[in-house]
């Protein structure tokens, strides 16, 4: 069912105006110029995701979290996700964050794979389009960077709190 994008109103099949509000409707069922509020819902809805992300602080002994908090944190710098995984595997807290550290570690190595890999071909194929290619994806590998600063400072604030999309894969059990 569409709903009109300028007032919500529900949508019949077919019509070319709301019967609401007289808006003009498009074929997907949105209001002409309306295109900015839709962008901007789509984002609330992915950063309402964020926020909504499980929160299973309460599952972990709180000394273990005040005592492994930096190790923790280790987890989702690059390779040194290694220490805790040897130092502190004993430590349910460290280990929910260095597991969500090396899923993004090897997720993060294997877009640097295939980003080589497109661009290579790409710059094979046109040159320019290889070195344009290159830059979108490098603006795009910064998701990681993300991932990485959050999960610092969930593991900081002694948060375990999943991330998006990667807190759902366990590595580690």
């Amino acid at each position: 069912m569409a709903y009109c994008s300028k007032c919500g109103a529900e949508l019949q099949t077919g019509v070319r105006f709301c019967q609401a509000c007289g808006a003009a409707v498009a074929p997907d069922g949105s209001a002409p110029g309306q295109t900015g509020e839709r962008f901007r819902q789509q984002a609330e809805a992915i950063f309402e995701e964020f926020r909504q992300a499980e929160d299973s602080t309460a599952a972990y002994p709180m000394g273990d979290i005040q005592k492994n908090k930096g190790m923790a944190v280790l987890g989702y710098l690059g390779l040194l996700f290694l220490i805790p995984l040897l130092a502190a595997k004993d430590s349910p807290f460290a280990r929910f964050h260095t597991n969500q550290g090396l899923v993004i570690f090897l997720c993060s190595a294997a877009y640097e794979i295939v980003q080589k890999i497109l661009v290579g071909v790409a710059s094979l194929v046109f040159l320019p389009l290889g070195g344009i290619l290159e830059v979108v994806l490098e603006i795009l590998s910064l998701v990681f960077l993300v991932y990485v600063i959050l999960g610092v400072v969930y593991a900081a604030k002694g948060k375990a709190k999943e991330l998006p999309i990667v807190g759902k894969i366990h590595i580690l059990r």
